[in-house]
């Protein structure tokens, strides 16, 4: 259904606005049921959000001195689509969006890649990753990158584990050891990338 606005004029009678009437309520309540329980909906969730639904912004939306604004952008194809937070006064955009990887293993020597950013002017984040080394058992690290447009620098390693490695412009993991990682699971967090 399409909500018509302005509907019913002034002029109409009842006799004939009251299927635009109708029409409107039903279309609203539709309209609004999409990521919220409509209008129709009568447990106590009545006007709450389901989920949030943003289609991908062409830029950063502006905000004002009293507003927060979310939504979502893909500043690079190699990053993919990001959810942002911006804040008063269009502070910079910092994304929320984490990117994740499960399961995967590691033969000696081995990397995997976590993301390219080739063409993305700056990006800064953090990888945290555990998997279980044969003989050894269960183990994590956690490990800084930031990338400035032209170079990829990480922090210091964290020892003789699974950690963060660079091949040109693609942030990797990589298993320096002499044993087999499996059942890895790694999350990137950007602090801040694309601006």
């Amino acid at each position: 259904m399409v909500y018509r606005r302005d509907q019913p004029l002034a002029s109409s009678t009842l006799r004939r606005s009251q299927p635009l009437l109708a029409a409107n309520t039903n279309a609203a309540d539709d309209s609004f049921g999409i990521d919220h329980y409509a209008f129709s909906n009568t447990t106590a969730n009545n006007g709450f959000h389901q989920k949030v639904t943003n289609p991908i912004q062409p830029t950063a939306p502006a905000t004002a001195a009293s507003t927060v604004t979310l939504y979502s952008r893909q500043v690079h194809a190699n990053v993919g689509p990001l959810q942002y937070s911006r804040g008063q006064n269009s502070a910079i955009p910092s994304p929320l969006t984490r990117l994740h990887g499960s399961n995967i293993t590691l033969a000696i020597a081995a990397t995997t890649n976590l993301v390219n950013f080739s063409g993305v002017p700056l990006c800064m984040g953090n990888v945290i990753a555990q998997g279980t080394r044969d003989g050894v058992g269960a183990q994590m690290f956690n490990q800084a990158f930031a990338w400035n447009g032209s170079t990829l620098t990480i922090a210091p390693s964290p020892g003789n584990i699974i950690r963060l490695a660079i091949s040109g412009t693609t942030l990797q993991i990589v298993n320096p050891t002499a044993d087999t990682y499996t059942a890895i699971y790694w999350s990137l967090e950007f602090y801040r990338c694309g601006t």
